[in-house]
């Protein structure tokens, strides 16, 4: 696992140099990096999440970047490192909300579906290169933990926020995978977090709604 995301990391930190990277880089020892990753709103741009290793230092240049579609409301692009300006590089992925329990995702060309069951709180994935997956709720968390399983229940990853449905997300990959399938695993996570606040924003305006407030 540790020279997968080895090479991961050296990728973003060979990113460093471009001009629409952020600057002033301190040096850090990508080959000590955890296998966690952390999701988290940008310190230079409000707007912008952006994805790095947890415990990376604040300016090192970020894994990923989302960032909502200047034209098309609802439509969240997925970059590799950061937005590039001059348009050289662009995105990897888009994500659509389809309805309040679901969205459409791309990423490379592979169209996906994340839908919640409104019953478990679980979230399955399909069309994926892997076949249907699932993140899986826990009940002893509140929905605060969800963990990634294949179609044989093989954990693949597991992700918690500070409290259920908000704050900055955690995601750990649990088995070396391939930069597709951790791209999958962050944008599904980040996807089923929106979700879940979706959800829990509806409840709580039906329940004000009832009481008259």
């Amino acid at each position: 696992m540790t020279s997968f995301f080895s090479r991961h990391f050296s990728k973003a930190s060979s990113d460093a140099n471009s001009s629409y990277l952020e600057t002033n880089t301190r040096a850090y020892d990508y080959t000590s990096a955890s296998p966690t990753l952390c999701i988290s709103t940008s310190t230079t741009n409000p707007g912008l999440l952006v994805v790095q290793y947890d415990g990376a230092p604040q300016n090192t240049p970020p894994l990923y970047s989302i960032a909502p579609h200047a034209m098309s409301p609802g439509m969240l692009i997925v970059y590799r490192g950061l937005p590039d300006p001059t348009g050289q590089m662009g995105p990897i992925g888009h994500i659509t909300c389809s309805s309040e329990t679901s969205a459409e995702l791309n990423m490379r060309g592979c169209a996906m579906k994340l839908k919640m069951s409104q019953l478990s709180g679980d979230f399955s994935v399909t069309g994926t290169p892997m076949g249907k997956l699932k993140w899986k709720s826990s009940q002893l968390t509140g929905g605060s933990t969800l963990t990634l399983c294949d179609s044989n229940g093989k954990k693949l990853a597991k992700t918690k926020t500070k409290k259920a449905g908000f704050g900055d997300q955690k995601i750990e990959m649990l088995v070396p995978y391939d930069e597709m399938v951790v791209e999958i695993a962050v944008v599904t996570a980040y996807q089923a977090k929106a979700v879940a606040e979706r959800a829990i924003n509806s409840v709580v305006e039906v329940m004000q709604a009832v009481s008259g407030s």
